[in-house]
């Protein structure tokens, strides 16, 4: 736990994949009010979101949230180039509509009698 002020800090230090998370609860003693501050490690694959829900007044254990969310760069990424596809498609002007319009043959069609 620490103090900083605004209200008091407590911090879990979770190590995964090679990633040191620092999940933290925030308790906010003016508004009686606990705030969970979550830790993410990104990667191209997945996010992590781990999140401290409760710490013993002892300090030997917590409750930790882990989601998993794969692939989400890649949601972003697709994102991007919808925008962009968007933003040419809008640009360019339709020449092959037109080219072929006026390099297509004239055809009469007889007219039919009643």
């Amino acid at each position: 736990e620490s103090h900083d002020g605004q209200g008091t800090r407590t911090v879990a230090t979770v190590t995964l994949g090679g990633h040191t998370l620092r999940p933290a609860l925030r308790y906010f003693a003016g508004q009686q009010t606990t705030v969970p501050l979550p830790a993410v490690a990104s990667g191209p694959r997945r996010d992590v979101y781990v999140t401290l829900l409760d710490a013993s007044s002892s300090g030997t254990s917590v409750t930790l949230r882990v989601a998993v969310n794969p692939m989400i760069d890649w949601l972003w990424a697709g994102g991007v180039l919808l925008v962009v596809g968007g933003a040419l498609g809008l640009r360019r002007p339709r020449r092959r509509a037109a080219a072929q319009a006026e390099s297509a043959p004239a055809v009469a069609v007889p007219a039919r009698s009643p």
